[in-house]
């Protein structure tokens, strides 16, 4: 074994940065068999999302049925709850820290933010102690917070692990590094016949930056197992024994007392056998038992395991000499500790080569027990396999490897630059681990692999933080960050799909995957893919880049589905901003107070995310589900066949529109109000608007076409936002509300324009629903049993209504003026489907009125074909393109009949009343029939 000493490492330098390869891509994995060497292509996808639940269970332990009763379990959920907020809080700390640095990749600016990132790491390691410690404060013996303490242990752990990868591996200053370690070497002095071996290790260690590694590692193994209490245990259970083998003695002593005793070991040797026929040993010095092939009195051995399992504990976590010195002095074993003296306690010792390998040699002796072979395995280094013999987890086998291989490597350093140190005996080819990076990795990578495949290390190789950890250890942690990234695509955490998702994680071809069932382990992946970005050297091509997003992105979602959607934009503004569009879009579809929303929206803005991006993002993804298959023409119509007395052959239905909303629909509704809580930009938010009801009614979505109008009408909207943009208040749709100042009349005139496809597109769908409103108090008015004597006035009032709208919609061009082509198709198809079926039904409600009303109303049918015959309205070409100018001219005909019906049959004159709105040129004599008198030259003839 290397010389121990806890101050070995020169505090005041950091090892030399090793420049990582770029690692190839990678095909299946089996957890570390990807550190076999395997490398291969393997392609990550990217998936949409519908829903956030996929990623619920990774924030909380799956409940029992009785969870409301259960306090262990909810205070487990929060805690972990508290952890995703603390480290939320400490990295936006951090972004705030990093702004202050340069950004350029100047060495200082670099070496800035790399002493950031390992301060950050640090922070990150504290938070796991404390929850660690809160946790395990509460716990008591419920063996639940116990365990859920330890996973907090286990994270701290596994942050320091990636600390000293950072301290390792990413340092960017290699320059001032060389020349700190320069001048420590310089401070130790030139090397001299009096130089003590330990000095020459800590000269090792500055020099060789392999060894420096290993060194840090084994010292980490050490540190995490002196938390897990397995000395204290060892020492409360077996190390009782205060005066050697008592039993042995007591059963040689009676044996003496009856008969004469020979001089040790001559022969023969008394025959002294234990209750179970075991050969008893006959002198009591340490090395009776094994010298003479005998055992130990039953209890004696027992103690005599425990004695040193609990020095095997003591070495495998740390312990200096001293401690292991009072304990066996204590104990009245000190010969135990005297044996460890020359490896431990002897800092001016010239040389321990020879003694290694005694101790080495020592642990192959027949015979001896496990514990005590693992310990003069653990002091010579060179016998491995005794240390795994009595292993108990992946950790020790790793602290077998690394303590090994840096004896040895420590045995080789002497023998190429001191050979004097090396007794001549031992003075041959070097064997064992070579100071050689590559075969170093080549090791532990096997290695590694080795424990996945092993029968007794597997499952707990296979456990979520000693994964990430065995990336860690091997320097691969890019590695870890693809894998895993791939492993979220196949599992599908990215596409909303929670069916079994528990058994895909389990049969997914990355075991890696395992990561993602631990409550906190995406956390802890995704703030290391933060490091990482901070850190990273090189950068990232866009399919790399892409990968590392799925798992922020699925940390994303996370949160998402924990309600945690104020901490979303934090990580959002991390991804590449085509990612984090699509991220956040779908963080917002579960936002429904405006308050939220604004809310959200001051927390996006500052972090420099393009919020319309993600607004127009999220918008396209809903309309896109809505859109369905290919765009066909929509089949819309109020209108069914009819005898009624009143109707021209056809009338309007009775509830005619549908009012129902789909969920999706519902979605899209509230999506748009976004647009209405971000501060100005008017052309977005209306073409959103426009865009929204003009895909509904393409694709035959009448009712959420009206949901959208009803929700957000131009007449509040244009009032908010003309304030946000020009300063004021204004009525746009009002014709005499332009702006006095005449520098705002330009900006005005855009805006209006902007305004009005939208505007036009609330008349058409206003006429339509007051349609439906007319007929259904129609319907009520006629059906009555006995019909009242007088008209209502909820009648008259919804065709006053109809009047008003279809007046103005009829009065000058409608839905011509496009943004862009796609919006010109789109109109021309309402204008076809929607805009003629509301005249046609404006028609009917004129004959029907006509009847019930007032027949003046038939009148203002003879309106209609002078608006659809001008040319600048175009409504001559939408009802040929439709088909349907047959049709409105058998029901301009049926209408012009009933009117030579109703003033023929009258026996009052036919007056326009307000449906002629006092018009000149407006005269209903020309429709009366029958015998009139005309005077033609001044005489009365019959015309």
């Amino acid at each position: 074994m290397a010389p121990i000493r806890k101050s070995a490492a020169p505090a005041a330098f950091r090892p030399g940065a090793t420049r990582k390869l770029r690692v190839p891509r990678r095909e299946q994995s089996d957890s570390w068999e990807l550190l076999h060497r395997q490398r291969s292509a393997s392609s990550v996808g990217d998936e949409d999302d519908d829903e956030a639940n996929a990623m619920a269970l990774q924030l909380s332990t799956p409940p029992p049925e009785d969870v409301s009763e259960s306090v262990e379990l909810r205070l487990v959920a929060e805690r972990v709850g508290k952890e995703v907020e603390v480290f939320a809080e400490t990295i936006d700390k951090f972004y705030d820290d990093l702004a202050g640095i340069g950004s350029g990749d100047d060495v200082e600016y670099r070496a800035e933010r790399h002493e950031a990132a390992h301060e950050l790491v640090v922070r990150f390691k504290e938070l796991a102690e404390e929850a660690a410690a809160e946790v395990g404060g509460q716990a008591t013996e419920d063996p639940m917070l116990l365990q859920e303490a330890r996973h907090f242990d286990q994270e701290a752990e596994t942050w320091e692990l990636f600390r000293l990868v950072i301290e390792l591996h990413h340092d960017p200053n290699a320059a001032g590094l060389a020349e700190r370690k320069q001048d420590r070497l310089a401070k130790m002095g030139s090397v001299h016949r009096y130089t003590s071996e330990l000095q020459l290790f800590d000269r090792f260690l500055l020099e060789d930056d392999l060894a420096m590694q290993r060194w840090k590692i084994k010292s980490w193994l050490e540190n995490s197992a002196a938390q897990d209490g397995v000395v204290e245990n060892l020492q409360r259970r077996g190390g009782n024994a205060r005066s050697g083998w008592m039993h042995t003695r007591e059963k040689i002593k009676g044996e003496k007392r009856l008969r004469t005793w020979p001089s040790p070991d001559s022969s023969p040797l008394p025959q002294l056998r234990s209750k179970d026929g075991e050969l008893i040993a006959t002198s009591l010095d340490p090395d009776a038992a094994l010298r003479q092939d005998r055992s130990l009195m039953s209890e004696d051995a027992a103690n005599e395991r425990a004695m040193w399992q609990v020095i095997w504990a003591m070495l495998r976590r740390g312990a200096e000499w001293p401690d292991i010195c009072e304990w066996c002095e204590g104990r009245q074993e000190g010969w135990r500790a005297m044996l460890l003296e020359r490896g431990l306690a002897q800092p001016d010792t010239r040389s321990n080569v020879a003694w290694r390998k005694m101790c080495t040699v020592a642990s192959r002796q027949r015979g001896i027990d496990d514990h005590e072979a693992a310990v003069y395995a653990l002091l010579g280094g060179g016998n491995v396999q005794a240390v795994n013999a009595i292993s108990h987890g992946v950790d020790d086998q790793l602290f077998a490897h690394f303590s090994a291989a840096l004896s040895q490597q420590f045995d080789h350093y002497l023998q190429a630059h001191y050979p004097d140190r090396v007794p001549q005996a031992y003075r041959k080819a070097a064997v064992g681990s070579a100071a050689n990076a590559d075969q170093a990795q080549n090791e532990i990578n096997d290695l590694i692999y080795s424990l996945r495949k092993k029968q007794d290390t597997k499952d707990e190789a296979a456990l979520p933080l000693k994964i990430v950890q065995s990336y860690l250890l091997a320097n691969e942690t890019e590695s870890f960050v693809h894998t895993l990234g791939s492993a979220i695509v196949e599992t599908g955490l990215l596409t909303g799909n929670t069916v079994d998702l528990d058994e895909r994680i389990k049969l997914s071809q990355f075991p890696e995957a395992g990561v993602l069932a631990s409550p906190n382990g995406l956390r802890i992946a995704a703030h290391v893919c933060l490091v990482l970005q901070v850190i990273r050297e090189d950068v990232l091509d866009p399919e790399e880049a892409d990968v590392e997003d799925n798992i922020i992105e699925a940390y994303i979602q996370t949160l998402r589905a924990s309600g945690k959607r104020d901490l979303t934009p934090l990580y959002a503004s991390r991804l590449q901003i085509a990612r984090y569009t699509k991220a956040q879009a779908k963080v917002l579809e579960d936002v429904k107070k405006a308050s939220e929303m604004k809310q959200l929206l001051n927390l996006m803005i500052p972090r420099d995310m393009d919020v319309l991006a993600v607004l127009e993002h999220q918008l396209s993804s809903l309309l896109q589900k809505l859109e369905g298959g290919p765009k066909e023409t929509p089949k819309f119509s109020m209108l069914e066949q009819s005898d009624h007395e009143t109707l021209p052959g056809r009338g309007i239905k009775v509830n005619a529109l549908p009012m129902e909303l789909s969920l999706e629909e519902e979605r899209l509704v509230q999506s748009l109000g976004w647009y209405i809580q971000i501060t100005g930009h008017w052309k977005e938010t209306f073409s959103a608007l426009t865009r929204a009801v003009r895909t509904a009614l393409v694709h035959g979505r009448f009712a959420l076409a009206h949901a959208i109008i009803a929700q957000y009408p131009s007449g509040a909207i244009t009032e908010r936002k003309s304030n946000e943009v020009l300063g004021q208040t204004f009525d746009f749709l009002s014709e005499d509300e332009a702006p006095t100042d005449l520098a705002l009349r330009p900006r005005y005139n855009v805006m209006l324009r902007q305004v009005k496809v939208y505007m036009q597109l609330e008349q058409l769908i206003a006429a339509l629903a007051t349609m439906s409103v007319y007929r259904n108090a129609e319907a009520k008015y006629l059906d009555a049993k006995p019909r009242p004597i007088s008209v209502p006035r909820p009648l008259t009032q919804a065709k006053d209504l109809v009047n008003d709208i279809m007046g103005t919609l009829l009065q000058a061009p409608f839905l011509v003026e496009s943004a862009n082509e796609a919006e010109a198709v789109d109109l021309s198809v309402i204008r076809q489907v929607y805009l003629t079926e509301a005249i046609i039904a404006y028609i009917i409600i004129l004959h029907s009125a006509a009847h019930v009303i007032s027949r003046g109303s038939l009148l203002r049918a003879m309106d209609v074909p002078i608006a659809v015959a001008k040319e600048e309205q175009g409504l001559t070409g939408a009802f040929v393109n439709s088909g349907r100018m047959g049709e409105l001219v058998e029901l301009l005909a049926s209408c012009a009949k009933a009117l030579v019906v109703l003033q023929g049959s009258s026996k009052k004159k036919l007056v326009g009343g307000r449906d002629l709105g006092n018009r000149i040129g407006k005269d209903v004599g020309i429709w009366a029939v029958g015998t009139q008198r005309q005077t033609i030259e001044g005489r009365e003839e019959v015309v």
